[in-house]
């Protein structure tokens, strides 16, 4: 039973968080490129397509639309559970 209640967290919140997580990926990847290149590479996060402000808030809609749309079926799914423990 704990490892399917675990499996449930995991699933439910890496659906919640795809968007961000996404983003962060692709942030990390960048950081990650810019410091092997060292001085060689002067780009700046912000300026990337995927960090402009438009795309990050985009991001943060995408994430907020997605807690709020599975909010309610994760509480649904978390009462039947309670309900039967």
């Amino acid at each position: 039973m704990k490892q399917v209640c675990e499996q449930f967290i995991q699933d439910t919140t890496r659906s919640m968080i795809q968007p961000l997580s996404s983003f962060l990926t692709k942030v990390s990847a960048f950081i990650r490129v810019r410091a092997d290149s060292k001085a060689s590479n002067n780009a700046v996060l912000r300026e990337q397509v995927f960090a402009s402000a438009e795309r990050v808030k985009q991001v943060v809609n995408e994430a907020h639309m997605l807690l709020r749309a599975q909010l309610d079926l994760t509480q649904k799914s978390l009462s039947v559970y309670l309900g039967n423990g």
